[in-house]
């Protein structure tokens, strides 16, 4: 078997994925090296409230940004010689939306740590929460203006290089100076701080148009609303979890969590590669063509994907942290899935990204968030813990159907999803099977090595399809 080298489009994705996923991948595998830190030198309690604290802040990431992520990338390839005032507009937008948000935060930061944490034990630590958040939005701008300008040996610098200064602070703050949550906050605040201002020497841009203002913030803030409606699931379950179970339960989730995460690797890197493709591509006779063919690539890698992860997730949990938290998996698989969800209906509902009706994807998201609370209500006094993550996933379910059916009727592209979306459900009862399987070892490896190598076999075939495997006879 060989790859066809062609100068198509997703083999440009695939290229493309590769180098940023490289670059992701290793910055967040790096991250992943956190977690034994925290879990060896902070309690299951101080664990679930560090892992809070930090979604908490990446939430707010996602409001201070405004959207504007986004938005740099869908004006930025319609612009002729107005690059760079754009990016000031973007800039300025950012800079302005964060430091207002963080005064008014900082304002009633004891009235929200209380409502999170049912008391203020850690209201200085969500103050330090709204510092990360603001020195993150910046350094996320910078790596995004890389991105979309295909700076990619920045976007590798400021990827990576932040991270591996955060292991190596949060190591020195939590186990040689033993200073716990505030030590791992400390941590990534200096790192942030350090590279946003390498980020001013590395870009030049110009002072910002006015006239961009407006229709920036007009296209990002629905997104901005739909992403943090997303993340809000995160807080919601967490929340849930305290009141209802305690803070050892929040820990073994929050490490279910984070092994989620680890799909998430590859499919930022894939969505990372696609944005700047499908953006600056949508008006070509064969976008269509393009978009079909990358949702079904996109369901064969991550089908296997999610097959691979939770074969050796026993593994893995005992590897990252200690066998204590290998009760966190039957939280994985949901929140794992979720996220694929979120990968496949970025693509199947781009028709609203690209008709800029942001709002519609806020109004679902919405939608979705009040019916994940409605189910976990329903649900928790029935199945216990767990019915928290699959609530969220059901929710999901629901708000991925809505927008691939709503982007549909409002733009001409019409998609062929239901074998991409097959292939994932598979993937997802054969990984739920694979994790609940109450037999001797060997029937469980047997089973896990066939689940394996049925998703290597749809991935065979996909390639194939969409020739980017070519299958060589062999000479008798």
């Amino acid at each position: 078997m060989a790859i066809i080298k062609k100068g198509n489009k997703l083999q440009t994705l695939l290229k493309d994925s590769f180098v940023y996923g490289l670059t992701f991948s290793l910055s967040k595998f790096a991250y992943l090296l956190l977690i034994p830190i925290y879990t060896r030198f902070l309690t299951v309690g101080m664990y679930g409230a560090l892992d809070t604290l930090l979604l908490i802040g990446a939430m707010l990431n996602i409001i201070f940004l405004a959207g504007q992520e986004e938005a740099l990338g869908r004006f930025y390839y319609d612009a002729l010689d107005e690059k760079k005032g754009i990016i000031g507009a973007v800039f300025s937008n950012i800079l302005l939306a964060s430091l207002l948000l963080t005064a008014l935060l900082f304002f009633f930061s004891e009235q929200l740590t209380v409502i999170i944490f049912n008391s203020n034990e850690y209201l200085y630590e969500f103050r330090l929460i709204l510092l990360y958040s603001f020195s993150t939005a910046l350094l996320i701008f910078f790596r995004s203006l890389a991105r979309w300008e295909f700076k990619k040996k920045s976007y590798f610098f400021l990827t990576l290089a932040p991270t591996i200064s955060i292991i190596v602070l949060t190591f020195i703050a939590v186990k040689v100076l033993n200073l716990g949550i505030r030590g791992a906050l400390y941590s990534q605040i200096i790192s942030n701080t350090l590279f946003v201002l390498i980020g001013f020497s590395l870009f030049r841009f110009s002072p910002p148009k006015k006239r961009f203002f407006i229709p920036l913030l007009k296209y990002g803030i629905p997104i901005m609303i739909t992403i943090s409606l997303a993340s809000l699931y995160n807080v919601i379950d967490k929340a849930f979890y305290i009141h209802i179970f305690g803070g050892d339960t929040l820990g073994l989730y929050s490490l279910g969590g984070r092994f989620a995460l680890f799909i998430a690797l590859p499919q930022s890197a894939f969505w990372a590669a696609w944005a700047p493709l499908i953006f600056s591509t949508y008006k070509d006779r064969d976008s269509l063509d393009t978009i079909n063919n990358t949702l079904l690539l996109f369901s064969a890698l991550f089908s296997l994907a999610l097959v691979l992860q939770f074969s050796f997730a026993e593994i893995i949990v005992k590897i990252i942290s200690n066998a204590v938290y290998l009760e966190g998996i039957k939280f994985a698989l949901p929140l794992a899935f979720l996220i694929v969800l979120e990968g496949s209906s970025n693509i199947s509902s781009i028709g609203i990204e690209l008709e800029k009706k942001t709002y519609i994807n806020a109004l679902i998201l919405a939608g979705g968030a009040i019916l994940a609370i409605a189910l976990i209500f329903l649900l928790t006094p029935l199945f216990s813990a767990p019915a928290i993550a699959y609530a969220l996933l059901l929710s999901k379910v629901f708000t991925t159907t809505a927008r691939i059916i709503i982007s549909s009727k409002i733009s001409s592209l019409h998609l062929k999803v239901i074998r991409p979306y097959l292939a994932l459900a598979l993937s997802f009862l054969l990984s739920f099977i694979s994790i609940n399987l109450n037999s001797p070892l060997f029937a469980v490896i047997l089973f896990r090595a066939a689940a394996i190598a049925l998703m290597l076999i749809y991935l065979a075939v996909v390639l194939r399809e969409l020739g980017l495997l070519k299958m060589r006879k062999m000479r008798t």
